[in-house]
């Protein structure tokens, strides 16, 4: 009897992967490459690699591993695109870390930060052909960042205050933030939009200080939260598996 119960469980288990594995139009706060969010678009680098795919070691994008934040809230404005400009403050001192780079403009990338009051004060904090886990450091203060691609028919620099961008891409931020406690993961598009896959992972920096991080300069907006779900592929492999014990189990009873 109880063997049987068994089955029943597992066939039981097996049918809710199956459903909770179906298409939802609702579901819009999963990672799935369909745009639900600005950075969500599926990747020139590959299936499976914007920057949510990294964060949470998933897809194809799995550099981070077991130093992967997960699914933290980002930043965007309430109608749900991203906020054009933004700068960050902080009351203490502010270290850098160069997570990775997936794009294939990376190693022309360089990152930078700059005084919002007066952008022409500026400095580089990596290039993109950084190893893993360089740090930099900057004092407290508040600081706007840049990221220039220096690849052959690019050659263009985005700020997270997009009103410094180049003509044609005031409105369109290059960056987007995640994580609103005091430790800021930063991905960066580096290509022009009209071009663009919008990944967000062509260069990922993590952000940490001792005292308060916050967003300034902002038009307005909310910390949003997303989830990372199973592969397709994967939930099937589970739910063979459970259908395969059943079965295995049923037999030996027999």
């Amino acid at each position: 009897m109880n063997v049987y119960r068994s089955e029943w469980i597992l066939l039981l288990l097996a049918t809710v992967l199956i459903f909770l594995a179906a298409p939802s139009a609702s579901n819009a706060s999963d990672l799935n490459n369909s745009g639900n969010f600005f950075w969500d678009n599926p990747s020139w680098d590959g299936s499976g690699m914007n920057v949510g795919y990294c964060l949470t070691s998933s897809g194809s994008c799995t550099g981070l591993g077991a130093g992967a934040p997960g699914a933290k809230p980002f930043w965007q404005l309430s109608n749900g695109g991203a906020d054009p400009n933004f700068y960050l403050s902080s009351t203490q001192t502010l270290t850098f870390t160069f997570a990775m780079g997936a794009g294939t403009n990376t190693p022309f990338d360089t990152f930078g930060w700059y005084n919002p009051a007066n952008p022409a004060i500026s400095g580089v904090l990596f290039q993109g052909t950084a190893a893993p886990g360089s740090t930099a450091t900057l004092p407290a203060g508040n600081y706007g960042f840049y990221l220039t691609d220096s690849s052959p028919g690019v050659n263009e620099t985005w700020f997270t205050q997009a009103s410094l961008n180049p003509s044609g891409e005031t409105s369109n931020q290059h960056f987007v933030v995640f994580d609103p406690i005091s430790n800021y993961w930063i991905g960066m598009e580096d290509l022009p939009f009209p071009v663009s896959d919008k990944d967000y992972q062509d260069m990922l920096v993590q952000v940490t200080t001792g005292g308060s991080l916050g967003l300034d300069g902002s038009q307005g907006g909310k910390w949003q939260s997303w989830s990372a779900v199973p592969e397709p592929g994967t939930v099937s492999l589970l739910v063979i598996g459970l259908v395969g014990v059943a079965f295995k189990r049923r037999k030996s009873v027999r």
